[in-house]
């Protein structure tokens, strides 16, 4: 769905687009407890605590969803109007929880006030990482912006390594090779539960990589026959200003021993540089990886609504 309200001098004063998806109710919850729900869900029933939810944005895309003009002096008016919307939504699909996301630390002082009268919680989501500096010429002019205990991380975890690798940005162009990128994915998701959600399908891969405006930094790691196979993968979304790294996959057989994950997280940098993006967004988890590399945290927040709290009973007491 999609909600552009107008004022009667025909500006926009609130823009968003609306999913209806099925949420995990675990999908913030503590990762040992992630793992208990998910031997059930594996075991008997795939959609155990789950609900139906009613989402401002959806749920592969993050940023600020819901556009307000809080200049215009109608915007209240116009957050009841996407309230209203979004009850009508629930109702309509028998939906049973709405989820307002995503505010940050920024947001108009009386905006909590006003969605707490409306019935709604604010809820903690996950640290958002982000590199507001990309105005370095160079490693070297990189390097001394960051701190002297992250600098020798770099150095020692990362550019160490940097030599064993080989970087390729060529999208696959056949099936094989697309199939080979979706399982190093799969490996990251079999393992993380920090941030529970349904896995990606293979089609939403094929999608991204006919898409201009998805990047991806492909990771070989050569051997001592000068050989190389595939140790990462990183699928962002770049605009003319923003490198939005989104998903990672990695070949957990060589991601200890060569730091690849830090690897990729390293030319993740390098690469926004190259492209001449302003900002890298390295979105949730993982949050000491990605401070050493010169992230900083962003508060994020949600508005949350439920019209039934037994999962997130039986939650609490898992």
């Amino acid at each position: 769905y999609y909600l552009r309200v107008k004022d009667n001098d025909d500006q926009i004063v609130l823009l968003t687009f609306i999913t209806v998806a099925l949420t995990k109710d675990d999908m913030f919850s503590q990762p040992h407890i992630s793992k208990k729900i998910e031997k059930e869900r594996t075991k008997n029933n795939p959609h155990y605590l789950t609900s139906k939810t009613v989402l401002t944005g959806s749920l592969i895309t993050k940023g600020n969803h819901v556009y307000i003009n809080y200049d215009n002096s109608n915007w209240k008016k116009a957050l009841s109007i996407l309230t209203e919307n979004l009850t009508k939504i629930q109702d309509s699909n028998e939906a049973t929880k709405i989820m307002i996301r995503d505010f940050y630390d920024s947001h108009h002082i009386d905006l909590e006030t006003i969605m707490l009268e409306k019935g709604f919680i604010k809820f903690q989501l996950p640290n958002n990482m982000v590199i507001n500096n990309l105005q370095w010429n160079d490693v070297d002019e990189y390097l001394s912006s960051l701190s002297h205990k992250n600098r020798y991380s770099v150095k020692k975890e990362i550019l160490k390594y940097q030599s064993n690798f080989i970087l390729d940005y060529t999208k696959p162009n056949n099936k094989q090779d697309l199939q080979e990128i979706y399982k190093l994915y799969e490996n990251v998701y079999d393992k993380s539960f920090m941030f529970n959600v349904f896995k990606l399908p293979f089609a939403y891969f094929k999608e991204m990589c006919d898409s201009k405006h998805y990047d991806i930094i492909k990771l070989h790691l050569k051997n001592s026959q000068n050989e190389s196979s595939l140790a990462g993968v990183m699928f962002s979304h770049v605009d003319s200003n923003n490198y939005n790294a989104l998903i990672v996959g990695l070949n957990y057989e060589h991601v200890y021993e060569y730091n690849c994950y830090k690897q990729i997280l390293f030319q993740t940098v390098l690469r926004a540089k190259y492209l001449g993006c302003k900002k890298l967004d390295l979105a949730f988890t993982a949050e000491l990886e990605k401070k050493k590399i010169g992230a900083q945290t962003v508060n994020v927040f949600a508005y949350v609504q439920s019209l039934e709290h037994l999962n997130e009973s039986i939650i609490e007491f898992t």
